[in-house]
């Protein structure tokens, strides 16, 4: 059986150094703070070109506490709307709904699977006081359109950068073309699946925002601004310093790890030859770092039967949409027959480092000898 995703294997990888890493934290007596945060930020830096890097537990964490952010700077209120796609991981509504703010949802580009910038302006009210764009799958979301409603609008952008670590705008003008710091500030995760994964949870916010980033450094530990003095009614969200270690030995392979997801992707570009998939579209934005590769076909389960049954394990990013989950109960009303399209069609393939080369023949293989329903619409 070719598994989905091997952690262990991709792991195996920088086997030495984690374990080397990881005993020069126990030894040192310390796990909280300490000289490995200090070079987790600093590479965070040099990969986003991002003056400020807070770290903190998890990319939720990371979501939320800038929305928390900059309500205590008086840029947002409670009640305020954040457009945010509808084709996204719950995270992105849960960070919204946790700073007691109102997710605005926007339906997805067919073939992107990303936000439709087109779409956007039609979404806004005068609640609107920001846009978290999400560079879902590994794809830039990023277009010159989020400018012009930027500046029109006095609008604050937000990157969602989860699945995005390393991947690269190709639009001329802006200031920077890294995920991260591409808007006014952003979120990335290191949960073990990403592309840069910890061995458990992780994630920072990093901007050019000198003072957003001090009042979410303070957010994080308590709302603490020194020891025993709460200025704000704070949480307690930080990256320990083993998992920065094991970070700080993968973050500076971050563009050879890169290039091989893309020549992964390329690999199957090139086999795969069914008229009843759909592979993801070349990016006219900026570059994909395939922290997902997901492909689409009408007879979605059956596909994942056929592969199952020749070896393969799949899976599937997202089955339901965000806006259909339980936990909205109809509370989003519009069209969205674009995400609810993709939510019914996406397969993801194995792209991980645990793959070879022959595997990803075989795979491909496979799917071109798959015979479903008929293609999609």
């Amino acid at each position: 059986m070719i598994p989905f995703l091997d952690l262990k294997a991709v792991n195996d990888r920088f086997g030495d150094q984690i374990s080397r890493a990881i005993n020069r934290v126990a030894n040192s007596g310390l796990y909280i703070g300490g000289p490995e945060l200090d070079r987790f930020e600093n590479l965070m830096k040099k990969i986003t070109g991002a003056p400020e890097v807070v770290p903190v537990a998890n990319g939720t964490d990371a979501l939320t506490l800038i929305l928390e952010g900059l309500i205590t700077l008086g840029q947002l209120k409670p009640g305020d709307e954040i457009i945010i796609p509808a084709n996204t991981y719950i995270a992105s509504f849960i960070a919204v709904w946790r700073a007691g703010l109102r997710p605005v949802p926007v339906d997805a580009d067919p073939l992107t699977m990303n936000i439709d910038f087109s779409k956007i302006e039609d979404s806004i009210s005068p609640a609107t006081k920001a846009i978290m764009t999400v560079h879902l799958y590994g794809l830039i979301a990023f277009d010159p359109i989020l400018i012009d409603l930027k500046n029109r609008y006095g609008l604050v952008i937000i990157e969602d950068c989860a699945q995005a670590i390393g991947a690269k705008s190709i639009i001329k003008g802006l200031c920077s073309n890294v995920a991260g710091g591409l808007g006014d500030v952003a979120a990335f995760s290191f949960y073990p699946t990403k592309n840069i994964g910890a061995l458990g949870d992780g994630g920072a916010v990093v901007t050019g925002n000198t003072q957003l980033a001090k009042t979410i450094r303070t957010l994080a530990n308590y709302g603490s601004d020194r020891r025993y003095h709460n200025i704000y009614k704070g949480v307690n969200s930080r990256l320990d310093a083993m998992q920065a270690a094991v970070l700080n030995v993968k973050l500076p392979c971050i563009d050879e790890i890169t290039m091989r997801r893309i020549k992964r992707a390329e690999k199957y570009c090139h086999l795969i030859n069914n008229p009843l998939i759909t592979l993801p579209c070349s990016p006219g934005s900026g570059q994909h770092i395939y922290h997902q590769f997901v492909i689409r076909t009408q007879d979605r389960d059956s596909l994942r039967r056929f592969l199952y049954d020749n070896g393969i394990e799949t899976d599937c990013h997202y089955n339901v949409a965000a806006i259909d989950q339980p936990c909205c109960s109809g509370e989003f009303k519009g069209d969205f027959n674009v995400t609810r399209q993709i939510a019914a069609t996406c397969v993801s393939l194995p792209i991980g480092d645990h793959l070879s080369d022959g595997q990803i023949g075989t795979i491909a293989d496979a799917i071109n000898a798959f015979s479903g329903s008929g293609p999609i619409n």
